[in-house]
């Protein structure tokens, strides 16, 4: 019989640093995540739904970008300025 890890966390709080790190670490050790809010949790809390591997890297990593500008962390400059990047890495790929 193969166990499985599960990660229990409760919050009051709006999605933070060391839940979203949490989560990233569920995800590469491929451990359930679950968070448990009660009624103070805020109504819009979600986490960027990441996928797992390594060909998921740059879609993640755009999604994560797309969640910070979203939130006004990041200028909304800073898009633009990760899809150049994205492209050069892509080309760099298929070189290989």
């Amino acid at each position: 019989m193969q166990s499985k890890t599960i990660l229990v966390v409760t919050t009051i709080s709006s999605p933070n640093k060391a839940l979203r790190e949490l989560a990233v670490g569920c995800q590469l050790y491929h451990w359930n995540f679950i968070i448990i809010g009660d009624t103070k949790t805020p109504s819009d809390f979600s986490l960027v739904k990441l996928k797992t591997g390594k060909n998921e890297i740059l879609d993640n990593l755009r999604k994560c970008y797309d969640t910070l500008i979203k939130n006004e962390i990041f200028p909304s400059k800073e898009g633009d300025l990760l899809e150049v990047w994205l492209k050069d890495i892509n080309s760099v790929i298929k070189r290989k």
